[in-house]
């Protein structure tokens, strides 16, 4: 039986927005403290789906030596929950 991957997404946090008039979809998982941001790009025929295994890691560290991020995940247009494109380029 398959799970659905829709909790894990909603718990990471799912974002659309438009860019150059294409809605977007991204997961974004905000850190509560200033701190870098680091952009996960999947390829084709790819989705966000392939790092929910490392996005608490990379937010969240357990060392608190360690760098943390927020984190962003877009679905490249066509893919996911983005719009695709109606033109090439």
């Amino acid at each position: 039986m398959r799970r659905s991957i829709a909790p894990l997404l909603n718990r990471i946090g799912q974002f659309r927005t438009t860019i150059d008039d294409l809605g977007i979809h991204f997961l974004h998982r905000v850190r509560p403290r200033r701190c870098h941001t680091v952009i996960l790009t999947h390829g084709w025929p790819g989705s966000v789906a392939e790092f929910t295994h490392v996005i608490d890691e990379l937010a969240d560290t357990k060392d608190p030596d360690a760098s943390a991020f927020h984190v962003v995940v877009p679905s490249l247009p066509g893919f996911g929950y983005s719009d695709k494109s109606a033109t090439t380029g």
